[in-house]
């Protein structure tokens, strides 16, 4: 079976990702690309819009946070903080 669009994209990225130099690349260009938009107004940032306009973003934002799935922390972040927990315990 034929994969889709979105996974031939997907397994493109994780072989970007692999190569270094290519990903350093492929970020410059992202950020030239963005560069272009922002400078012919195809893309403004929140401060340049106005309040109404601002408001409908954030919002927009926030119900997108909230249907974002929850992703556990993972064990090496949370041994750090209960190292940092036993440090402060052992100077009181």
């Amino acid at each position: 079976m034929p994969l889709s669009g979105a996974e031939r994209s997907r397994i493109h990225r994780e072989k970007m990702k692999q190569n270094p130099a290519k990903y350093q690349e492929y970020l410059e260009l992202e950020r030239k690309t963005y560069g272009k938009k922002r400078e012919d107004g195809q893309v403004k940032l929140i401060g340049d819009v106005s309040e109404r306009e601002g408001r409908r973003r954030r919002k927009y934002w926030r119900e997108m946070k909230k249907k974002q799935p929850i992703v556990p922390p993972s064990p090496s972040s949370s041994s750090h903080l209960t190292e940092k927990k036993e440090i402060w315990k052992k100077k009181s």
